[in-house]
């Protein structure tokens, strides 16, 4: 059977992948597609493409938003985008600046608790990335504060940790609507980490098309519950991992859930309603 990895994160945003050994590592992992989905932009689409297309590799372009309904944080997956699309890319200039005061935030909490971290060496190691929260680790691991990402997560940029900075989020209606403006199609990314099923009769009357049921956090009774409320609310069902790649706090946890490549396929079909780029 063939497989896909509909949720894949790379250097673009909080990931470590780079375009040469995300391809290459997928197709060892025996996977047939992917889709970048990185938070808040689409930078990193376009090289992956470029060495899918190379390696024979099929790259689906997607983004992830974070969204807030009623103080409950949710995340949406667009699969399909246009990654240039022009609405797509005013709301995520928004929310690109958004992050970059977040993480100047988070560098000043560090300083304030008397942690040597510069946020002018946060941005050399973002790059033309946009920042977040793993280059901020990045410099506490180089300066002695952290052994490792996922270990300066832990002790101070993780949710609940001292330096953490909510991000900014917009609506769900709203992130739906853009998505679809852009060509895609609106997936609630891991709804079993949320646990706020009573939100989705309200996106799904905003349009929301599927579900992420297929997850590398999901317990199997998670999977069957979400393939269920897929299944008699007429939704579409996704599968990715959620990998951010090598160094992170998880495992790597690329291609370790086996979406069937003709259920990614189903996905870029029902794009078409959207005007699909893809």
């Amino acid at each position: 059977m063939q497989i896909a990895d509909l949720h894949v994160h790379t250097t673009a945003s909080d990931g470590t992948w780079q375009p040469e050994p995300l391809v290459k590592t997928a197709l060892d992992k025996g996977l047939a597609m992917i889709a970048v989905t990185d938070h808040d932009t689409t930078q990193g689409v376009s090289a992956v493409r470029e060495m899918g297309e190379e390696h024979g590799l099929a790259v689906l372009s997607g983004v992830e938003l974070s969204v807030d309904y009623n103080d409950a944080e949710i995340h949406l997956l667009g699969l399909g985008i246009e990654p240039r699309h022009p609405e797509l890319m005013d709301v995520l200039q928004q929310l690109h600046a958004s992050r970059y005061d977040r993480g100047r935030r988070m560098v000043e909490k560090l300083q304030e608790q008397g942690i040597a971290v510069s946020f002018a060496r946060v941005e050399e190691l973002a790059g033309n990335s946009l920042i977040g929260r793993p280059h901020v680790a990045r410099a506490l691991v180089e300066n002695g504060y952290a052994d490792t990402i996922g270990d300066a997560f832990v002790k101070y940029v993780g949710k609940g940790c001292p330096a953490y900075v909510p991000r900014y989020k917009i609506a769900p209606a709203e992130a739906v609507r853009i998505i679809h403006a852009a060509g895609g199609v609106a997936i609630w990314a891991h709804p079993g980490l949320s646990e706020q099923d009573e939100l989705l009769p309200y996106l799904a009357s905003h349009g929301l098309d599927g579900l992420e049921a297929y997850h590398s956090a999901h317990q199997p009774h998670q999977v069957s519950h979400y393939l269920d409320l897929a299944m008699r609310m007429h939704l579409l069902v996704s599968g990715g991992s959620d990998c951010h790649g090598p160094g992170m706090r998880e495992q790597l946890l690329l291609g370790t859930v086996p979406f069937p490549l003709e259920e990614a396929e189903r996905l870029v079909a029902a794009c078409q309603k959207y005007r699909c780029y893809n």
